[in-house]
């Protein structure tokens, strides 16, 4: 069963790896898309830890898993 801190790690892990990317990205596009992204990964952590349920529900509901691995959050 995954934990509490678990999900929230999680999210905080993708929001890091969103921003690394979009720091190290050349094309501006890309960069705005992964600044999004990070963004909407941390406020998806930052509703676990107030403990939102429904706020998580809504952020997380158009969570779309492309088959190259990576999580798009469509918020």
């Amino acid at each position: 069963m995954i934990t509490h801190q678990q999900r929230i790690g999680f999210y905080r892990e993708w929001s890091s790896r969103a921003a690394r990317q979009a720091l190290a990205a050349v094309q501006p596009q890309t960069k705005e898309r992964c600044s999004h992204s990070a963004g909407i990964w941390a406020r998806i952590a930052d509703a676990l830890e107030a403990g939102d349920d429904p706020q998580v529900a809504r952020m997380t509901r158009n969570i779309t898993f492309f088959n190259i691995g990576c999580l798009v959050p469509s918020v």
